[in-house]
């Protein structure tokens, strides 16, 4: 017995040390990532070289060192990790393109080209190859070489969809540099095809147009440019030069939706509308990213059936005069404040100072509101749409807004055919339905006031909707098999959020500056994702494709660009940004302060020659970095150099909104699949339950004698269960104690 315990003893012993060592591993790696989260990187960096000197190789602590050294502002730093890293005979294309990248920032072109050839030549991924071709085509730019970067931005182009943008970009580059303007002009509107909200691929091919003298060309970019970007000093300062250039009206250049006439038929030609359920939104139309509706100066409209001008204040008819496809007008005149009606022929019906509404006379009635001008072209959707229900006219000082008044099931008609793309499977219209109504109902709760007492607006800030315009038939079937169907917590209307894509896994609502968002939880969309749990996995994970069992790839109706993107940002231009806010100097560094579990940014300073910029909160990040255009928060940083004055910003991001709640891509995957729209829902909102929203309390049942002995036996019978259950556990219990009785009495017995 002796020599059995202390065999085992001697076993433990040996074990212990191990045991303490996994133990320290598991702390440091833990310690580590969490300080890195938290953007203490000296801190983390010391966790790191503990799992070095213990001579833990994987994770690899030298590669996790350089990226935090990168993140810290230190690309020196970096640099020479990156070096040690490459020394190890385990390293990978991917180690070697990221030593690429770091020698980049510190200005050498020559060096960087040796390294990223490596990673072509030790690429285990087609993503890294392509990216290794990628840094070794810039690094050959950079170093006076534009020519022979082309062969390398072709090969970068066949193996990766996702960074197809930003090497159109650069093969604009190297041929701008060659004096070939044809083809940098057509990459450059290649670039701007695939990826438009890329702002410094709208803004050099709005200079490429312009010197060219393409006016009408860059009046559309910088139009475009200005409505991602409105208070931008060179979209105002061009939009200038630009007037002077164009004979005319320039407004008419920019690509605007127009209509002829309304599409839907009033209902004596179809039969009576099927909707009209709900409680009655109010959508503020032609609204900007804000939410704000912008105030036209004029507008034509014309009805699809007879119809009415109402007085809002008293409810008067003011005129009646109005026929099918009759094309009215509606003018402001600035010399006397008022709103000019005029019907078909420019006869003047009625003058207004206040709200009126137009009333179509039929219950499948339309509106169609056509070529607007409106103080400001940009910003907005100023095109033609088509509305079923009324529309408010609201005077203002300088001239009118509008806003369409219809019932929530039809208004869900055009909201739910414009969130998702047309040939959507039926399961993800019904899934999307069912949010954008619970969202339009939670808006209207709010009750926040305004001029125009709208709900809701008709841009992305609130949900897009254009009326039947965006109207899909298969959308207005996954209304209407939802009908009344909402997301509730605690029996009350939740407060639901969409999002495009989600990039493999969306946000947790814990991470956000809303309260009133607990219950959204961190969903992965990919069966087999993993979180990341050093920075390098998570540096992997934004420079790789896409999971390849990720929901958002299995409907093929997603554009890659919104899985993974990469963006560069001119120092340049970020240092003008931060000089509105305040004047730090030209831009030494972007250090991530905050990521979240998933390692979305929810924190930046942006550090200059001459001071610092805190930046807190999704919001304020993407207004710096790419004002309306940033697709996501989820990003690395890369700069490149010379290390104290960087030219630019790489960065390698992924996913496509705030990554909160509904993924529309993992959506269409899953219902691609042969999810219902109950699992889709539930696996986006686990917390949250599908409550019908026009359910009625079930009427009382008459209180008879037949029906009081009924109810007092259904009442008696869980009782008598319980009781029955209750008894049966005793009898049990006793039974088992008598046998133990029993078995201890015969023990006795035998031992005598």
């Amino acid at each position: 017995m002796r020599s059995a315990c202390r065999a085992g003893c001697v076993i433990i012993l040996a074990l212990a040390p191990a045991v303490a060592r996994g133990t320290d591993v598991v702390s440091a790696l833990n310690a580590g990532y969490n300080a890195y989260l938290l953007g203490h990187y000296d801190e983390a960096i010391g966790d790191f070289k503990y799992l070095d000197m213990l001579g833990v190789r994987v994770p690899d602590p030298v590669s996790n060192s350089a990226l935090m050294a990168r993140d810290a502002g230190r690309s020196e730093d970096a640099a020479a990790y990156w070096l040690k890293a490459t020394l190890e005979s385990r390293a990978d294309g991917f180690v070697w393109t990221q030593r690429g990248w770091s020698l980049l920032a510190i200005d050498e072109p020559g060096e960087a080209q040796k390294a990223f050839r490596k990673g072509i030549e030790f690429a285990r991924e087609t993503s890294t190859q392509a990216e290794a071709r990628l840094g070794l085509a810039m690094a050959q730019i950079e170093d006076g070489r534009p020519r022979w970067a082309y062969s390398h931005l072709n090969s970068a182009q066949t193996q990766s969809a996702y960074l197809l943008p930003i090497v159109y970009l650069e093969i604009s580059r190297a041929a701008s540099l060659m004096r070939d303007k044809e083809r940098a002009l057509n990459d450059l509107k290649a670039a701007a095809q695939l990826d438009p909200l890329d702002l410094e691929v709208v803004k050099t091919l709005s200079n490429f147009d312009y010197k060219i003298g393409l006016n009408e060309s860059a009046w559309a970019m910088t139009n475009w440019y200005r409505s991602l970007d409105p208070a931008s000093p060179w979209a105002v300062e061009r939009v200038k030069k630009l007037r002077r250039r164009i004979a005319g009206d320039p407004d008419k250049q920019l690509p605007i939706r127009r209509l002829f006439r309304p599409f839907l038929a009033p209902a004596g030609r179809r039969g009576s509308s099927d909707g009209g359920k709900g409680p009655e939104l109010r959508v503020a139309l032609f609204s900007d990213r804000r939410g704000s509706p912008e105030t036209a100066t004029r507008i034509y409209f014309m009805p699809n059936a007879d119809f009415k001008i109402v007085a809002v204040n008293n409810k008067e008819t003011l005129t009646d005069a109005g026929r099918a496809y009759d094309q009215w007008e509606l003018r402001f005149r600035p010399d006397t404040a008022v709103i000019e009606v005029r019907d078909g022929q420019g006869n003047i019906q009625y003058l207004a100072r206040q709200p009126f509404r137009i009333v179509v006379k039929d219950s499948q009635g339309s509106i169609l509101l056509k070529s607007g001008r409106f103080l400001e072209s940009y910003g907005f959707d100023p095109g033609d749409r088509e509305l079923r229900g009324e529309v408010e006219v609201i005077p203002v000082p300088s001239g009118f807004r509008m806003v369409n008044i219809a019932p929530l099931e039809e208004y869900l008609k055009g909201a739910v055919g414009a969130a998702l793309p047309d040939k959507s499977p039926a399961a993800a219209y019904e899934a999307a339905a069912v949010v954008a109504r619970t969202k339009a109902l939670w808006l209207k709760s709010r009750g926040i006031p305004n001029m125009e007492h709208s709900d809701l607006c008709d841009s992305e800030r609130c949900q897009r909707y254009l009326g039947v315009t965006s109207e899909l038939l298969s959308a207005t079937d996954g209304v209407r098999a939802t009908a009344g169907q909402v997301l509730a917590m605690d029996g009350r209307v939740a407060h639901a959020l969409w999002h495009q894509d989600c990039g493999g896994v969306t946000e947790s609502g814990e991470s956000d500056a809303e309260p009133s968002l607990h219950y959204l939880k961190s969903i992965e969309d990919a069966p087999r994702f993993k979180y990341p749990k050093t920075p390098m996995e998570l540096e992997r994970f934004l420079h790789g494709f896409p999971p390849a069992d990720s929901y958002g790839l299995a409907s093929g109706l997603n554009l890659p660009v919104q899985s993974r993107w990469t963006r560069i940002l001119d120092a340049k231009e970020l240092s003008e940004r931060a000089a509105r806010a305040k004047d730090i100097g030209s831009i030494r560094s972007l250090i991530v302060t905050s990521r979240s579990r998933t390692g979305r940014v929810l924190a930046l300073n942006v550090v200059g020659s001459a001071g610092t910029i805190r930046l807190k909160g999704a919001a304020a990040v993407a207004d710096f970095l790419s004002p309306g255009s940033l697709r996501s928060t989820w990003f690395s940083i890369q700069p490149i150099g010379p290390a104290k004055k960087p030219r630019s910003f790489i960065l390698w991001g992924a996913g496509d909104g705030r990554g909160l709640g509904f993924c529309k891509a993992g959506a269409l995957g899953l219902a691609a699949l042969g999810r219902s729209h109950q699992e889709i829902l539930a696996h986006y909102f686990p917390e949250l339950t599908i409550q019908s929203f026009y359910q009625a309390p079930k009427p009382e049942q008459p209180k008879t004698a037949a029906s009081k002995t009924a109810a007092q036996k259904g009442k008696a019978a869980p009782a008598r269960r319980a009781a029955r259950l209750s008894a049966g556990k005793a009898k049990t219990k006793r039974h088992l104690k008598y046998q133990l009785q029993r078995a201890r009495k015969a023990k006795a017995a035998g031992s005598q």
